[in-house]
């Protein structure tokens, strides 16, 4: 539809001198009906006002045309006064624009900051000492637990002090000792008895070892025994079948021969029983093979038994010699210790030596309790559970009386503490801008809750790889976070000065419009009307929008009511 220059209302509403419309004809031809002279009413009014609205734009198109606008300061576009078409004008203007990025962000909180508190021992929890939303210090205590291991740790540490406590005494009874000269022969005598119990052990091992090789030897001849009569089972078996066979040949023979009239009933009837004879035969023989069989495979297993006893009594016997060699060089050492008059030395070396032992066992027990997480304070099998960490915590899976251990199948993952005084911002950088963005470059971040306050911080990483999903490379800068203000998973605006600035022609954003074909601009004619004017685009920058071909500084166009004007060009369809 052709649309007149007031831009509303089709050109056939108009006369040619564009004054009015034809109402006296129209009048004259239709007054013989009320709805044609309403409806003519309606038309006139129209018709009144698009006259009204066609002189006040030829007005303004031709004081446009009369004086060409003069280029506008780069700092600031120059715009017309509204319309009462509701369009407004813009010229598009030289800027040097700084070579910046805006990306959407994402906050974080470091790995490393965060740690999840398990469990060291099970146990059942008596006391909950924090929640979710609290701020604990680095080792405050989080939760207590009863547990079994710390009580048996505990009982272990005590019995390891005892046993310090008395071969100190000892040591210090065999000292004494030493200096009075009163030690007895009771050494070589202990000595003597310990090698005569070792020469008594192996003559018993290897008297039983013997029988175990007697005993396997006669196990193998009833397994070979009980083999032979498997095989003599079997060969009664064989000779039933071929029994039955022929039996079974000659009961057809006499049904045949019954059936003809040549024998009597009474021998079909005897040849049936002997078949039948020779087919419960063949079951007891199969009977008699599978039990025999079976007293075979004990009698095998028996064997390998006997086998693996008497391997076990090698190793016995072997240990047993080893302890009579042993026995023998003790007896010998005593022997001539007790000779040359030495037993107060060795006697004072091995109360030293059962009293330095009883210390390292003492260490080992308290280790092990220090391992537990137990202070090493007897504590009747409670243990703390404290923060490793200094943070807040944010998630809490325990409360009193549950059990827990070092399995997934309890609550083991107890707490969950976060430190969020140093927090990560992520924002994804595309491909086409990834050259213009390095390591220590400055950022500034903001959020979206409070845009007036910013952060600023330094690219601290770039992702060596490209995001499948998104296409774009990770870039990262870590913030001190003293205030609290940035929170886990907030999204954040970061602003990057990638390199320095470059004169690009800038206009208001609401002048740009797409259609199918790509973007464009109006520009005013200067006999009346509007233009689309082909551009490509770049940046969108604080509400304006880099040109990059397509339209010269200075160039006039529209700002405002650019979408009506594509509305009308296109039929009244956005």
């Amino acid at each position: 539809m052709k649309l007149s220059r007031a831009g509303f209302l089709p050109a056939r509403f108009f006369v040619a001198s564009g004054t009015g419309l034809p109402f006296a004809k129209i009048w004259t031809a239709t007054m013989n009906t009320k709805t044609t002279r309403a409806l003519l009413a309606i038309l006139a009014a129209v018709a009144c006002l698009g006259v009204f609205a066609r002189l006040l734009f030829d007005t303004r198109a031709h004081g446009a045309a009369d004086s060409p606008p003069a280029p506008a300061p780069i700092a600031a576009a120059s715009t017309a006064a509204t319309t009462p078409l509701g369009i407004a004008y813009a010229t598009a203007r030289l800027a040097t624009v700084g070579a910046s990025l805006k990306l959407p962000g994402t906050v974080s909180i470091p790995s490393s900051e965060t740690a999840t508190v398990s469990p060291r021992v099970q146990g059942q929890v008596v006391a909950v000492l924090a929640r979710v939303g609290d701020r604990v210090a680095a080792g405050q205590t989080l939760a207590r637990i009863r547990s079994l291991d710390i009580a048996t740790a505990e009982s272990a540490v005590r019995q390891a002090r005892t046993q310090v406590k008395f071969t100190g005494l000892a040591l210090s009874h065999q000292k004494q000792l030493a200096h009075l000269g009163s030690f007895s022969q009771k050494p070589l005598e202990d000595a003597h008895a310990a090698l005569t119990t070792a020469q008594a052990t192996l003559e018993g091992d290897r008297t039983g070892d013997d029988q175990d090789l007697l005993t396997v030897g006669q196990d193998q001849t009833i397994v070979q025994s009980d083999q032979s009569v498997v095989l003599q089972d079997q060969s009664l078996q064989n000779q039933d079948e071929l029994d039955m066979a022929h039996d079974k040949t000659i009961l057809d023979r006499q049904r045949l021969l019954y059936s003809n009239g040549i024998v009597s009933k009474q021998d079909l009837e005897a040849a049936q029983t002997t078949f039948d004879k020779d087919k419960e035969k063949i079951s007891g023989d199969k009977l008699k093979v599978e039990g025999d069989s079976v007293k075979v495979h004990g009698d095998q297993e028996k064997v390998q038994s006997d086998r693996a006893k008497v391997e076990g009594d090698k190793l016995r016997l072997a240990t047993d010699e080893t302890q009579v060699r042993i026995a023998k060089a003790a007896l010998d050492r005593e022997t001539s210790a007790f000779n040359a008059d030495i037993y107060t030395s060795q006697n004072v070396e091995q109360a030293q030596s059962a009293y330095n032992g009883a210390l390292e066992g003492l260490q080992a027990a308290q280790d092990t309790l220090q391992i537990h997480g137990a202070n090493g304070a007897d504590s009747t099998g409670v243990v703390d559970i404290p923060a490793p960490i200094g943070g807040i915590v944010t998630v809490r899976n325990v409360n009193p009386g549950m059990n827990v251990d070092t399995s997934t199948l309890t609550p083991w993952q107890m707490f969950t503490i976060s430190n969020p005084s140093l927090v990560y911002v992520d924002a994804g950088l595309s491909q086409g801008d990834l050259a213009r963005v390095r390591l220590g470059m400055v950022a500034k971040v903001q959020t979206p809750d409070d845009p007036g306050a910013s952060y600023t911080a330094r690219i601290s990483y770039i992702a060596p790889s490209v995001d499948p999903a998104t296409h774009s490379v990770k870039v990262r800068c870590a913030l001190e976070n003293t205030a609290d203000r940035l929170k886990d998973g907030m999204y954040v605006d970061v602003s990057l000065e990638t390199s320095s600035a470059n004169a690009t022609v800038m206009v208001p954003s609401s002048a740009v419009q797409e259609d199918k074909d790509g973007k464009f601009v109006f520009v005013p004619k200067n006999g009346g009307g509007f233009s689309q004017r082909r551009v490509t685009t770049g940046r969108d920058i604080d509400g304006e929008t880099e040109i990059a071909s397509g339209l010269a500084a200075s160039q006039r166009i529209v700002s405002d009511g650019s979408l009506l004007l594509k509305n009308q060009s296109t039929g009244g369809d956005d």
